[in-house]
């Protein structure tokens, strides 16, 4: 009779410890999901901004180049440097922001390892209670 209830009390115990394990690891991925689609969001933002800041900043820098030079070759070589520095500020600022993403990609993958190592902690547990 007293193997029968410390069974019983094995098995509720390791219940609870079960449904507080899982209601930790819940909250952990909740704050985890909310801080990955707040970066996500911010990654966003700053690429709309950065498009738009450089659209504007190449008008203005075209429109200014081309008031400033009278001959054509000058404003030639003046549009062609202009070009080629916007079109590296854009491969770096898309680096920037794959390298963002890249860093969001693995955002669960310790929540995870922890819950498999709480299910086969739990899993022994339950092994030595029979």
């Amino acid at each position: 009779m007293q193997t029968i209830q410390n069974i019983k009390t094995g098995v509720k115990n390791m219940l609870i410890t079960t449904l507080e394990l899982a209601q930790v690891r819940l909250e952990m991925a909740r704050i985890e999901l909310r801080q990955h689609t707040q970066q996500l969001v911010a990654v966003l933002i700053s690429a709309l901004l950065l498009i738009v800041f450089l659209f504007i900043a190449l008008m203005s820098g075209l429109f200014a180049v081309n008031a400033y030079f009278d001959d054509p070759s000058q404003r030639l070589i003046a549009f062609m440097s202009i070009s080629g520095v916007a079109l590296l500020l854009v491969l770096l600022c898309m680096f920037m922001i794959l390298n963002a993403l890249k860093k969001q990609r693995g955002f669960m993958q310790r929540t995870m390892e922890e819950v498999k190592l709480d299910i086969v902690a739990l899993k022994q547990l339950a092994n030595r209670t029979e």
